[in-house]
């Protein structure tokens, strides 16, 4: 595309249907060019494909790219979830990764997480174990509290999302408090969540 005039850069990478293999091993390159012209679920697919050949991907521009789709107006109807779930695996095994930002990556595509891959909840299911606090959130999205004095709020389409997200989240938790991470049982841990965890929820 470096041939093109500049105003008609733009035009070429939100049509161009490009092969990653013929980049010349700038894969990197192609991929963001997709990413900055509004064309995520592309640059996914070849993210995916350049991980499953050369094992090795950029870390940000993965992060980028799952970030970039769920603000896109793409269509995501025909597009392979097991991508994403490869996708976020490969960033839960990246120790420079954000913890913060794959903390929201899981939330957002947590519904992908059920095993794609061998892909699972590992930040998320992390918080449960570690902060009852996080855990009695969860709980205050799915049920109604006793003690509301007022009527319920009107249940909108995003409030009835976030509360199936966080079912999805408790039902399928497989990190139990306590659990160290040489898998070794911490009792003390254990009994702490538990005594916080019903404190919490004899106020809420």
């Amino acid at each position: 595309s470096e041939w093109l005039p500049e105003h008609q850069q733009g035009e070429y990478w939100t049509r161009v249907d490009a092969n990653i293999y013929q980049a010349n091993d700038d894969f990197s390159y192609v991929i963001q060019k997709f990413i900055e012209h509004g064309r995520p679920l592309i640059a996914i697919h070849y993210l995916d494909r350049v991980l499953n050949n050369l094992h090795s991907i950029d870390t940000s521009q993965c992060f980028q790219a799952l970030f970039a789709l769920l603000s896109s107006n793409e269509s995501i109807s025909s597009f392979d979830e097991c991508e994403i779930a490869g996708l976020i695996k490969f960033l839960q095994s990246d120790p420079s990764a954000s913890q913060k930002d794959l903390f929201k990556i899981e939330w957002a595509y947590l519904s992908y997480l059920d095993g794609n891959r061998g892909a699972n909840p590992i930040i998320l299911e992390k918080s449960l174990a570690n902060s009852p606090e996080f855990f009695c959130e969860m709980i205050q999205l799915i049920y109604r509290s006793d003690k509301e004095e007022n009527p319920p709020k009107k249940t909108t389409e995003r409030s009835q999302r976030i509360a199936e997200n966080a079912w999805r989240l408790l039902n399928n938790w497989l990190t139990p408090p306590g659990i160290q991470e040489d898998g070794s049982f911490n009792t003390t841990h254990f009994t702490g969540w538990i005594q916080r965890v019903k404190a919490l929820c004899e106020e809420s």
